[in-house]
């Protein structure tokens, strides 16, 4: 906040000497921590549909681009190499967009079951692993490796897996070990039948991981060479750099995770941060050092008192753990002084704001998104969005309301992907609607008694400096936020020129922006002018 005096300038700029008071650090973003007449300058009453940028203004937010309308019949969204990779468990599904790829993940039981739903994927050694939920609410893993092509007149021993030439998505195990035939065998494609090709005998499998200490779980997470999983108390673990072994004594095995727990020993989510492993309950947060070597697993810290039910909210963000708890957004972090970890508040400036959306939360949809600074979590068409750099010392959330419900979120190449049914978006920087519809921003500053509480002052008007243009008014009475001056058109930068007049009088004022058209804004300073006309 900057007091200015001695303004002078064009000929209809106020006499000299009368006050004014400059907006243009916004570092704080949307926070409803306070009342709206004692919050401070920076702390805005609403951002709707634009973010604080690493040089303190407010700026548009990116608009929807559709990259695709995707063929019918599959589900989820995961950037993976150089690929958005979506899954299907039944018939065949090939996308005419070469940056998609379908992968077959059928269930591992029942053919007629088709994939309702993926709760995570993530590339490990080259190949995707994916964690699917069919229509029968059963979740099964799946790693999508290549075990290498079938080959003539070679020799394979039991337990040997391989695919056809032409993959089709099985992979076939020997169960009768022999040397395969001249020629290429019939590939059953049902899980469990069995083909002779010359003396050896193939046994067609899924890419189910079929290890019996898999849990089979929602929640999984990729660190130290490994993939671990929730399996209600304990948290299980990989052998290194093998994902479908869960086995191997000294390698895989598990964490006692319900052993160190206060009140339900549940784990509920799984997240990464640094080189650490954080497990999740209801209402605890256990931080775990954990290393390829089992033998090197060690509880490290736990916070009580705070949790999460959301696992999909979970994401790692400048080496800190974000997710969304029933207070609220929370992040921990490892605290440089004790070493030892700490819960933040990260998201009480909009605890008011969120806590009214938790109960119709089904599975909020959380991801560090790094080509712009920021964590987003989605819960249908609402996205709270955390702008955080410590270089240019920024923190302030927003939020993004889409014409389009939320289902997944990836990032591939430094975008970031959206997907609402069939229909895949990416979010663009240099689209300022979504996909052709014009999309509103709303810019509300606290109100402020240019500190003299109680003294009635006669607003004479405004300065703004902007990219783009957009409309400017003034809220009169904190009691009442319906009372608003009429709106008056605003655009680029008014310091030369004349003012804007928005006469009104009042004890205190808040400045209302607003930007709807299809081209940039940017917000980067308000200076209201005033003049005193006594106590009230």
């Amino acid at each position: 906040m900057d007091w200015e005096n001695g303004l002078g300038g064009g000929a209809q700029k106020p006499a000299a000497l009368m006050p004014a008071i400059t907006f243009d650090v916004f570092d704080a973003g949307l926070d409803v921590s306070k009342g709206r007449s004692v919050a401070g300058a920076n702390q805005l009453r609403t951002l709707t549909n634009a973010y604080v940028t690493t040089g303190k203004a407010l700026r548009k937010r990116p608009g929807l681009t559709k990259v695709a309308t995707l063929e019918a019949g599959t589900k989820g969204l995961v950037g993976a190499k150089g690929k958005l990779h979506t899954f299907y468990a039944k018939g065949s599904i090939t996308h005419s967009n070469t940056l998609f790829q379908a992968n077959f993940i059928p269930h591992p039981n029942n053919s007629a079951q088709d994939v309702n739903k993926i709760h995570s994927g993530t590339d490990f050694n080259g190949y995707i692993y994916v964690v699917a939920e069919y229509d029968d609410t059963n979740v099964y893993h799946h790693y999508l490796d290549d075990p290498g092509a079938w080959a003539a007149s070679t020799a394979y021993n039991l337990g040997d897996f391989r695919r056809p030439t032409t993959p089709n998505g099985f992979r076939y195990e020997v169960t009768t070990a022999g040397t395969s035939g001249g020629s290429e065998p019939a590939w059953p494609t049902t899980v469990g039948t069995t083909v002779t090709d010359g003396t050896v005998v193939w046994t067609c499998r899924s890419h189910n991981v079929t290890d019996a200490n898999c849990p089979q779980s929602k929640a999984i997470a990729k660190t130290a060479q490994k993939i671990w999983a929730i399996d209600n108390e304990v948290v299980r673990f990989t052998a290194t750099a093998s994902p479908r072994d869960w086995t191997t004594a000294n390698d895989a095995g598990f964490l006692p995770t319900g052993l160190q727990a206060l009140g339900d020993p549940t784990a509920t989510a799984l997240g990464t941060f640094r080189n650490y492993l954080a497990v999740f309950g209801g209402a605890w947060v256990q931080v775990w050092v954990v290393d390829p070597d089992p033998a090197k697993h060690s509880l490290f810290d736990q916070v009580q008192g705070l949790g999460t039910t959301f696992p999909r909210s979970v994401a790692d963000l400048s080496g800190d753990s974000y997710f969304l708890s029933s207070l609220g957004f929370r992040s921990v972090t490892l605290a440089s002084a004790t070493q030892n970890i700490k819960d933040l508040d990260v998201g009480s400036a909009i605890d008011k704001l969120v806590r009214q959306d938790i109960p119709g939360m089904t599975d909020p949809v959380g991801i560090y998104w790094p080509g712009g600074g920021q964590y987003l979590c989605a819960d249908k068409t609402t996205v709270w969005v955390y702008s955080f750099s410590r270089t240019a010392k920024i923190s302030g959330w927003s939020k993004y309301t889409l014409p389009v419900s939320v289902d997944d979120m990836t990032v591939l190449g430094g975008d970031l992907y959206i997907r609402s049914g069939d229909e895949v978006y990416k979010l663009d920087d240099s689209a300022y609607t979504d996909n052709g519809s014009v999309f509103k921003v709303n810019i509300d500053l606290p109100y402020m008694d240019m500190k003299s509480p109680g003294v009635l002052k006669q607003i004479i008007g405004v300065d703004t400096v902007v990219d783009g243009s957009g409309k400017v008014a003034i809220a009169y009475d904190a009691r009442d936020t319906t009372r608003v001056t009429q709106q008056i058109a605003i655009s680029g930068n008014t310091r030369p020129g004349d003012i804007t007049p928005v006469e009104v009088c009042a004890t205190e004022a808040s400045v209302m922006i607003e930007n709807e058209d299809d081209k940039a804004f940017e917000l980067q300073a308000v200076t209201m002018y005033y003049e005193n006309l006594g106590p009230v």
